[in-house]
């Protein structure tokens, strides 16, 4: 049969989200190789979308979902996929973004939030860190 739109545009974002999400870890690599060999951590600023937001590799990993399920029908597996995929990596993008805004301060900017451009979505924070298998913090 012939595509329909809805697949067509699944393909699409999948194809778009998947090319983003290699530039962002192309992004990364490229910082750990220039910070002594990955020995130092650094803010990145001014780099694709890593302004807005600390961990975009995830964004664009659960758009290409959006864009596999667009393409697929929207089956309920492939619902439920995206959505845990989702879920786990806001709390391993809300992990990496308390260690930053505690290892560079003011230096980190502000506006930055950790998964989603201008939404500081945050599941509790139990949930945070049992997913991303940090120790829960004492106080």
């Amino acid at each position: 049969s012939i595509p329909t739109a809805r697949e067509w545009c699944g393909v699409a974002l999948f194809a778009a989200a998947e090319s983003c999400n290699m530039r962002c870890h192309k992004t990364l690599a490229d910082a750990k190789a220039s910070s002594r060999g990955g020995k130092s951590r650094v803010v990145l600023t001014g780099k694709f979308l890593f302004d807005m937001v600390t961990s975009p590799h995830y964004l664009f990993e659960v758009l290409s979902w959006v864009g596999f399920n667009a393409a697929t029908g929207f089956t309920l597996a492939g619902v439920l996929f995206n959505a845990m995929g989702a879920t786990i990596m806001t709390c391993y993008a809300i992990e990496n973004h308390e260690r930053c805004r505690a290892e560079f301060g003011r230096a980190y900017p502000k506006r930055r939030t950790p998964i989603f451009p201008a939404l500081d979505l945050r599941p509790p924070r139990a949930l945070v860190h049992a997913l991303a298998r940090a120790p829960m913090p004492t106080a």
